[in-house]
């Protein structure tokens, strides 16, 4: 889960497993897709998650803060270029960036309090459409992080008491 501070342009990113809550302040820029970017993966990294970050990479570029576009990010959410079958395919696949288990598609401008988001695959022929949502109509805010260091904590599975954050030693 990636979290922006709009007042300070600040990202928050978070990765929980259900035994680890990782937390990373101050990351430039967040591109991931579905395995681990703080390492307490638990394998290798499955081939379709690599290459949809590849795809990712690729249309976004590894250094993307401020240079992205709204119609770029969304276009590169609904992108539909399979690296392992190497050309565009008619509907998501488990290669594509838009995957085919894919329900909604989310691009944030928090600065501004806008929001845009795909309906699903139950829209039929407007599933690749996005809506604007406004942040302060939505009435959300948000408060600045307090710590500044990677974070993990372990759970025990049968108790799942809510996360607390404790700093990784160095």
């Amino acid at each position: 889960m990636c979290i922006s501070h709009a007042a300070t342009d600040r990202l928050c990113y978070l990765e929980y497993d259900g035994d680890h809550l990782d937390v990373q302040h101050d990351r430039p820029v967040v591109l991931s897709t579905n395995h681990s970017l703080l390492g307490n993966s638990p394998g290798e990294i499955p081939a379709h998650s690599q290459h949809r970050l590849n795809q990712l990479e690729k249309l976004l570029g590894e250094d993307a803060r401020g240079r992205v576009s709204v119609p770029v990010a969304q276009a590169a959410l609904r992108d539909r270029h399979d690296l392992e079958r190497g050309r565009f395919t008619a509907h998501p696949t488990m290669n594509t960036i838009s995957r085919v288990d894919n329900h909604v598609s989310v691009v944030m401008r928090p600065a501004s309090g806008e929001v845009w988001v795909t309906l699903g695959p139950l829209a039929k022929d407007s599933q690749d459409h996005f809506f604007r949502l406004s942040l302060n109509e939505l009435a959300v805010t948000a408060e600045a992080p307090s710590q500044e260091t990677v974070s993990r904590e372990t759970v025990s599975p049968a108790s799942r008491p809510a996360p607390t954050i404790t700093p990784l030693p160095a």
